[in-house]
């Protein structure tokens, strides 16, 4: 018997490439690449939603078996399915799962498919592998689909189209009559099939030659495996099914047949069975379990087919139950670290142990043909009672239509015999598989007999649990063959008895933390007993496995909704319908405990002293694969982001051991945090404190709003409310408009901020400029950025200090550092060693003058100290200092009106390169900083480089931020989003200030930016205009304004690839901007404009060398390529001639500067300065 069958991977498989094998259409060539597409995120997903008044699909949130989409209300809907319902192609595409088969060098394939599999290509040359690892080599002359070889079978007596044996019935219980001895392992092997799960192969090895199979869409039929067997092999959306054709008795005689192993390998997977189930598994080398084979089974033709399969006489029973509608699809059904699922480590129970207690019949048995009579209440026999066995008066020839068309292909129906084989595991590789010969050799038994073993992945997964073989797996409906997609719930007498099915549903880490706003599980009935309704419970169970069993079930733990309902019995009375049931509380505990999963349970009305597991009514089915799998939505919104930016008065958050930070006397001490929320609707921070320990009866909590712009909160508590010499804890929480909270910050240390109030220590003191005034409104709260200094960057100004104590002896300050360097005390002060400067008189107020460092924001740090030389907590004066009038110059971005130039280091930070006004190279220096905090390298992460050799592409020449005259950076990070860094005016960035610039809807992605430049106003419009590249194209972004641009124009659609811009300025004097550019031979080409009907640059006719204003000069020839200089930027004119500029570095890092003139390069000149960058702008 083989193993095999419908494997479901517990990750996406590996795309398998076709190649060509002299059929089909060859390729044409190669193809120029698909134009990148960015998965659409939940926040951009959200946006657009919002705006167009329609559900959007989270692309990025997309797998096999789950689709997100965002709602106009703010809202996301997860719809997730039971198993796979999409697949990824050859390309790496989605698309709706393909199972046809197509011939690859390696034999059979699927097209598209969660878990790829190949199949044998069997034919001359299988069966040669005798080693210990397998794979026969496949061999030329694969023929089409649906054609057999002339060559197929080994075999060739008459093929019987059914037969009735003559021996007695076989009593089903998985084991034959007496153990034989260990099986004899077979020395040639044909490799079967292979399947992809989790990122790991499996193959199956057959046990000597394979005919070539005849290809049918999904089918591979392999005729006269032994005599008178064939073994039909069919691709599936989780896999493959597998079953033996057993045609006759004396082909069930071959001890081959009722003895049969096969060899499992794999290159990184291990084997074992559990001997309680016969259940063999497959781990990885830390134990995970990653593909399952559930107790084999096998059936006779034996019974009569359901009314799924066809017509069941009316039950006598009330069947006035009516159909309900069909619901509409929902909006969410059209149409990839910590893993935390819940249930883990559950304990796995009996039905005796499990609350409620099942009740079931006693009369139920493991006899594979045990069909009691059913009878309706009044004695009325109905369908079933009596199985009926297939035979045929005459042997004749089945075709390969009649093979594949048998019935019994589609699995076991009432009155069928059925019997579970015995499963044995030598040396961890060779399975064998013994068959029931009792049921092969019962005089009952009606031939064909089918066999089918599986193997299924353990990701997606379902099972049915059956009373009737309580120590059998039917993990993911293992053992069906092609009938696996149905589950059952409920008793039916005829076949299996009471049955009751499980479902894994995945979950996206979206949800967590989420409020769900609904949730459902949606199932569709296929088949019920009568049209008379009976009640399903649903219930949340333990997790699922493969070695679940009626035995061996997971925990019922919590009963979470019932229906009563019946569908499927007839399409003009009660036809298939989709119930669904309401899980809302369920799906919160999901959100609210971060689980990855949870299972389902469906069983037939469980309450005590109930008799529904012994109803034939009860007796339901329920499709368990494709997209009629079970399939979960939530509708949930997102919780708010954990609060950041915790602070307290003259402290921050301290999450370290004790001693904390000391807060010294205060009237009120003041907590205050910011938060965000994904969805936009943050409407408070709630915050609480208690003394440390004491929580239990000292806790205060207070709710304060969220403003709108910054998400910032605070609490002003008196300082009456705290004692001196005690700990204090706090923390604070965000909460959204629907109610839904974030997690508690802090989230470091135990999770709180601490303190210790020690009115012994110094109060923080006080501050005053009138020229440079406090950054805060008369309430206290910050003005953010609204208040700005009297007088222009560049001048000095005043500060007083004050305080309210008697004691204090000195004042150290520093600015946009907390070096605290300088100091002021009675009669002197100093610029060096403030903490440790001695000073013994008294102080109330002292004044000192001061020159702030930058344009924009600057923050004071101030601290007193009293003659002990205990510190206060400092002061944070935050000011902003109005640019001076006189803007800088092109390029310029130290604001001496001499341009300069960035370059960002190998190892990450941004430096500018400052130049003198004859052209020679002054200083590197790196200005670039969080809040007055220069960048280190691994700060750098994200702004210019990727921290190991993706840098920014970067460029200044003009204000973006209208208003302060100051040079900006336009800088495209290594993560494809493109911003701006406004300047601070002294060649330094604040990058807490960048803002994400946001590009029409036809500009292409900035991911695909190769280059882009910086022209200056080219229009006349005062703001910058940008020249990009992207692919072959060469692009113009112009009318920037508050995070946008206006308009994105393609100048070019060819000939850009391979080029660079090398600058962007006048070299004819004419007025319009003209552009010097590189190409791949080291070629400088200038290109003129031509200047529109106003007197600016038209752009247009920088598109081309026709359009231009007289065609294409070549500026330098040869010597230019990237090998030679891999950055080249000009600049405006920085000697004497006014005309741009270029810099030039070489690999080993040195700096030229290439003197430009009005049609060359007049000169080249090492200025003795030696930068190893990642790239310049």
């Amino acid at each position: 018997m083989a193993l095999v069958a419908a494997v479901t991977a517990t990750a996406l498989g590996l795309a398998l490439l076709e190649s060509d094998l002299g059929f089909g259409t060859p390729g044409s060539g190669p193809e120029k690449p698909a134009a990148k597409v960015k998965p659409v995120d939940e926040d951009t997903a959200q946006d657009k939603a919002r705006a167009t008044g329609t559900k959007v699909e989270v692309t990025a949130l997309r797998d096999e078996s789950s689709t997100t989409y965002a709602n106009p209300d703010g809202t996301f809907t997860l719809t997730t399915h039971a198993q796979p319902v999409r697949a990824r192609n050859a390309d790496g595409q989605w698309q709706d799962i393909d199972t046809g088969l197509v011939a690859t060098e390696q034999g059979w394939t699927t097209t598209a498919s969660p878990t790829p599999v190949t199949f044998s290509p069997g034919g001359p040359g299988s069966g040669d592998d005798s080693g210990d690892k397998g794979g026969g080599a496949v061999k030329s002359g694969l023929h089409q689909a649906g054609y057999a070889s002339a060559q197929q079978a080994t075999y060739t007596g008459p093929r019987q189209a059914a037969y009735t044996a003559d021996d007695e019935t076989g009593t089903g219980n998985g084991t034959t009559e007496e153990d034989p001895a260990t099986p004899t392992i077979p020395t040639t092997w044909s490799d079967l099939v292979t399947l992809t799960t989790g990122g790991h192969e499996l193959t199956v090895s057959w046990p000597g030659a394979l005919p070539e199979p005849v290809i049918t869409g999904a089918q591979a039929l392999y005729q006269d495996v032994l005599p008178d067997v064939d073994l039909l092999l069919t691709a599936r959306d989780t896999g493959f099914s597998h079953v033996l054709i057993v045609h006759t008795p004396e082909a069930a005689a071959d001890e081959e047949l009722t003895q049969l192993t096969y060899r499992l390998t794999s290159p990184d997977l291990t084997f074992q069975i559990d001997p309680a189930t016969d259940t063999v598994t497959a781990h990885t080398s830390d134990g995970t379990e990653v593909a399952a084979s559930p107790t084999p089974l096998m059936w006779d033709s034996a019974g009569t087919p359901d009314t799924t399969i066809g017509d069941d006489p009316e039950p006598t029973d009330d069947n006035t139950g009516s159909a309900e509608a069909d619901p509409s699809t929902s909006a969410s059904e059209e149409s990839d670290e910590e893993t935390i699922t819940e249930g883990e480590n559950d304990e796995a129970v009996t039905p005796e142990e499990s609350s409620p207690e099942a009740a079931t019949p006693d009369s139920e048995s493991t006899s594979a043909s045990a069909s009691p009579d059913a009878t309706t209440g009044d004695g009325t026999e109905t369908a079933g009672a009596e199985p009926a066995s297939f035979t045929r008066a005459t042997p004749a020839g089945l075709s390969t239509a009649d093979t594949l068309a048998l019935r019994g292909l589609a699995g076991p129906v009432p009155g069928t015999h059925a019997a579970t084989a015995q499963a044995l595991l030598t040396d961890g590789a060779y399975l064998t598989v013994r068959a029931d010969t009792k049921l092969l050799t019962s005089a009952d038994t009606a031939y064909p007999v089918f066999i089918d073993p599986s193997v299924s992945g353990v990701t997606d997964a379902w099972t049915t649990a059956y009373k009737r073989y309580p120590s059998s797996s039917f993990f993911d409906g293992a053992n069906y063959n092609t009938g696996t997609t149905e589950a059952r719930v409920g008793y039916e007498s005829d076949t299996w008895g009471t049955a009751r099915s499980f479902f894994r549903l995945k979950l996206k880490k979206a949800i967590k933390g989420a409020t769900v706003r609904s949730a459902t599980v949606k199932v569709r009935e296929t088949h019920s007993w009568s049209c008379s309704a009976r009640q399903v419970e649903l219930w949340h169970t333990g997790g699922i496995s493969s070695s679940t069993t009626w035995n061996n079930q997971p925990a019922w733990k919590t009963l979470i909704t019932e229906q009563s309902f019946a569908h499927g019995w007839k399409s003009s009375s009660c036809p298939d319908a989709y119930v669904n049931f309401s899980i809302k509380s369920l799906a919160q505990s999901a959100a609210d405990g971060g689980w990855t999963s949870f299972t389902i349970g469906l069983r037939a009305n469980s309450a005590s002293g109930s008799t529904a597991e012994t109803d034939p009514y009860t007796w339901k089915k329920f499709k368990a694969e494709n997209t009629d799998a079970p399939a979960l939505s939530i509708t949930y919104v997102r919780a708010p982001n954990t609060p950041t930016n915790l602070a307290i008065t003259a402290g921050t958050c301290d999450t370290s051991t004790s001693p904390y930070i000391n807060i010294g006397k205060q009237t009120t001490i003041t907590l205050s945090a910011k938060a965000t929320d994904p969805d936009g609707d943050l409407a408070s921070l709630y915050f609480e404190y208690w003394r440390t320990g004491y929580s239990s009866t000292t806790k205060v909590t207070a709710t304060k709003t969220a403003a709108t712009a910054t998400g910032a909160a605070s609490w002003a508590i008196a300082g009456t409310k705290f004692t001196n010499g005690y700990d204090y804890s706090w923390r604070v929480r965000a909460e959204d408009d629907d109610g839904t909270d974030s997690g508690w910050a802090p989230t470091t240390g135990d999770d709180v901020c601490r303190f210790t109030y020690n009115t012994s220590i110094p109060t923080t003191p006080g501050a005053v400029s009138t020229v440079f005034p406090e950054d805060v409104k008369p309430d206290g709260s910050s003005a953010n950025g609204s208040i700005w200094s009297t007088v222009t960057f560049g001048t000095s100004g005043a500060f007083t200090f004050t305080t309210t104590d008697t004691d204090v002896v000195k004042y150290a300050y520093s600015f946009n550092a907390t070096t605290y360097a300088n100091y002021v005390c009675a009669s002197t002060s100093g610029t060096t060693g403030g903490p440790t400067a001695s000073c013994s008189t008294v102080i109330t107020s002292k004044t000192v003058t001061g020159k702030p460092t930058l344009a924009g924001p600057n923050v004071l740090y101030i601290k007193a100290y009293d003659a002990a030389g205990n510190a206060s907590n400092a002061k944070k004066y935050v000011f902003y200092v109005t640019p001076k009038a006189v803007p800088d110059g092109a390029a310029d971005y130290t604001g001496d009106q001499i341009p300069d130039f960035a370059a960002i280091r190998t190892t990450g930070k941004l430096y500018i390169e400052s130049i003198t006004n004859t052209g020679t190279h002054a200083a590197s220096t790196a200005t670039a900083h969080n809040e007055g905090t220069l960048l280190t390298d691994a700060t750098s992460i994200g702004h210019w480089w990727n921290g190991t050799s993706t840098y920014a592409l970067i460029t200044h020449n003009g204000d973006f931020a209208p208003g302060d005259g100051i040079t900006d950076f336009i800088v495209r990070t290594p993560d494809g989003g493109l911003y701006l860094y406004p300047g601070d005016g002294y060649g330094g960035t604040d990058v807490s200030q960048r803002q994400k610039i946001q590009l029409p809807s036809n500009a292409p992605d900035p991911d695909t930016l190769t280059d882009i430049k910086s022209m200056g106003d080219a229009n006349g419009d005062e703001q910058p205009e940008l020249l990009a590249v992207s692919g072959d194209a060469l692009w113009i972004f112009s009318g920037y304004s508050g995070g946008s641009i206006a308009t994105a124009t393609q100048l070019s659609a060819s000939a850009w690839t391979g080029r660079d811009i090398v600058t962007l300025a006048d070299f004819n004097s004419d007025g319009t901007i003209d552009l010097l550019y590189r190409t791949a031979a080291g070629n400088l080409w200038l290109r003129h404009s031509a200047a529109t009907t106003t007197g600016t640059t038209d752009w247009a006719t920088l598109a081309s060398a026709a359009l231009s204003l007289d065609g294409d000069h070549l500026y330098a020839e040869g010597g230019f390529t990237t090998a030679n200089y891999p950055y080249l930027y000009g600049s405006p004119g920085m000697t004497s001639t006014d005309l741009p500029d270029i810099w030039a570095i070489t690999p080993a890092g040195l700096l030229y500067r290439l003197d430009g003139t009005t049609t060359g390069i007049s000169a080249t000149t090492y200025t003795g300065k030696t930068l190893t960058v990642g790239a310049i702008g």
